[in-house]
């Protein structure tokens, strides 16, 4: 078992990749740097999907896989395949356990908001999983796959609200229908786009890209002007003022 854990961290070494806990700890400030686009992503699939989302039945599974080439900027140390919508796991299965468990932590949460929030829709479970690191190897004139990474999990919730303002559109270089939820989330994270609220009083989303400033990654607002000459193309609803 040490010999294996020492080849794989020589592995990650080689192919610019940190441990599993570490890519762990990374992906959760990707999806908190990224989160004002994940939420309106998933408010414009509950509005738009048929059947409706149930959301105390269905959790949504981003798949991902970690760039080595970001520079350790979260904002782009991702890369996202894919999003879908799927059942929680059956009861009696392996994995459900662990989704009740969740689901009951969110339940706090969730009345307090249902109770203060007009605009609340609900709490959305979300699941990102990495992809296996697989890689063939021939050993002997034989064929075989050699697994360096386990598949890992992590849960979090998602909590959402039907305000439409700043709601970001779809990348105007890509010709997608609107309601493609997955292809906007996968540009904005691809691209490194990411949304902050501004303003001392009445507050806007505004888009930007996290800029490394000594040993820190720091948020600097950027005009749609700005991220079109980075090849950043995409439509988007700002209040007068925003920019």
């Amino acid at each position: 078992m040490e010999e294996k854990d020492i080849e794989g961290r020589h592995f990650h070494k080689a192919f610019g990749l940190p441990p599993l806990m570490d890519r762990r700890r990374i992906l959760e400030d990707t999806v908190e740097v990224h989160r004002h686009s994940i939420e309106q992503a998933l408010v414009s699939v509950i509005l738009t999907r048929s059947p409706p989302v149930d959301l105390n039945r269905e959790h949504v599974l981003f798949t991902c896989s970690y760039r080595p080439e970001n520079g350790g900027n979260p904002s782009t140390a991702f890369q996202l395949h894919n999003a879908v919508i799927l059942p929680d796991p059956p009861n009696g299965s392996s994995k459900s356990a662990s989704y009740q468990s969740f689901r009951a932590a969110m339940a706090e949460v969730d009345a307090t908001m249902r109770r203060e929030d007009p605009g609340y829709i609900g709490a959305f479970l979300t699941v990102c999983e990495w992809l296996l690191l697989l890689l063939p190897c021939i050993c002997n004139t034989q064929s075989a796959t050699v697994v360096f990474d386990n598949q890992v999990e992590w849960m979090t919730c998602t909590y959402l609200n039907i305000y439409n303002h700043d709601i970001p559109k779809y990348p105007v270089s890509n010709d997608v229908a609107q309601q493609d939820w997955v292809r906007v989330l996968q540009y904005f994270i691809e691209k490194g786009v990411v949304w902050r609220c501004v303003g001392p009083t009445v507050q806007f989303w505004v888009p930007g890209l996290m800029d490394k400033k000594g040993n820190k990654w720091i948020w600097t607002k950027k005009s749609i002007e700005d991220l079109r000459g980075r090849g950043i193309n995409f439509t988007c609803n700002l209040r007068p003022g925003a920019i």
